[in-house]
């Protein structure tokens, strides 16, 4: 049985509270929740109060669960939160769909700094921590994280796309 949900607002809060217990359970921020107030008065505006980290910069995540997709006006709002210093993190899910679509948009230079953070040779530290001066014990645990959600992807896909 679907249960329904009324109210817009609480669709919105149903999805930053997976998104602060996703922040808790992969080991991220043990204190991550969802902020209550978030665009109100003159406080910090993400949907997510963390200390969750991308490659050396906290996270803004901003958090959309709506009918009807508005990725360019969502990621407008989203980008407000790199004027605070944190790498914005646009969370949605897709309408309609069966099982269940969480998706993440982040820029594309995130996104490439990620992908030679996982690569784990020599040239990591040169490209990702030396150039962008990053903490380089921030890029270490965003290279764990990744490798760690990498594995699990491939496990995914070879327990339900290989055995179909």
């Amino acid at each position: 049985m679907s249960i329904k949900i009324q109210s817009r607002r609480a669709k919105g809060k149903i999805l930053e509270d997976e998104v602060a217990d996703k922040l808790v359970e992969y080991g991220l921020d043990s204190k991550a929740r969802r902020d209550g107030g978030s665009g109100s008065g003159d406080r910090e505006k993400g949907d997510i109060c963390t200390s969750a980290q991308l490659l050396g910069r906290n996270l803004g995540i901003e958090c959309k669960n709506h009918e009807t997709l508005h990725i360019p006006d969502w990621f407008r709002q989203t980008e407000k939160l790199e004027l605070l210093g944190r790498e914005p993190v646009l969370v949605y899910k897709l309408p309609n769909r069966n099982p269940r679509v969480v998706l993440v948009s982040i820029y594309l230079e995130t996104f490439l700094d990620m992908l030679v953070a996982l690569q784990g040779d020599k040239n990591t530290e040169i490209n990702v921590v030396s150039n962008y001066n990053y903490d380089k014990t921030s890029v270490l645990n965003s290279i764990k994280y990744l490798k760690k959600i990498a594995g699990d992807l491939e496990r995914n896909y070879t327990n339900k796309i290989l055995k179909e």
